[in-house]
């Protein structure tokens, strides 16, 4: 019988890893498979594509940047020259925890007009 463990962090791994050694006999486990669901997905796309690259999260703020550099933005006013790579660090992070959560930017959006619309019925009460 062939199993496999699939844990959300490298830690867990670890942790996983140390808990079934030490309870299997004389401290010995051989053919363990244990993935991270990111190892493990990318497993799974490269089987199916082949060519499967994943940037690192240094790489997405540095594209995050870049594309904040070519669109004015109004919020970010207050750095003239750069985004302090903390503050894109928080805004990528914001965005992979919308995706995990399945929120789209036309989802975003239309969240915000009917918060609009919600503000716009308070005030005319």
């Amino acid at each position: 019988m062939k199993l496999l463990f699939i844990v959300p962090t490298k830690r867990k791994i670890r942790y996983l890893t140390r808990d079934l050694v030490s309870l299997s006999p004389a401290n010995s486990l051989f053919g363990l498979k244990i993935e991270t669901i990111g190892s493990f997905t990318e497993k799974i796309l490269t089987e199916i594509d082949g060519n499967i690259v994943q940037i690192s999260e240094q790489v997405a703020i540095l594209h995050l940047n870049h594309c904040f550099k070519k669109v004015n933005l109004n919020y970010f006013s207050q750095y003239r020259d750069q985004i302090p790579f903390g503050t894109l660090e928080r805004i990528k992070n914001v965005i992979a925890e919308y995706k995990r959560h399945g929120i789209t930017p036309n989802r975003l959006k239309e969240e915000a007009k009917n918060y609009r619309e919600e503000k716009n019925l308070k005030q005319l009460i």
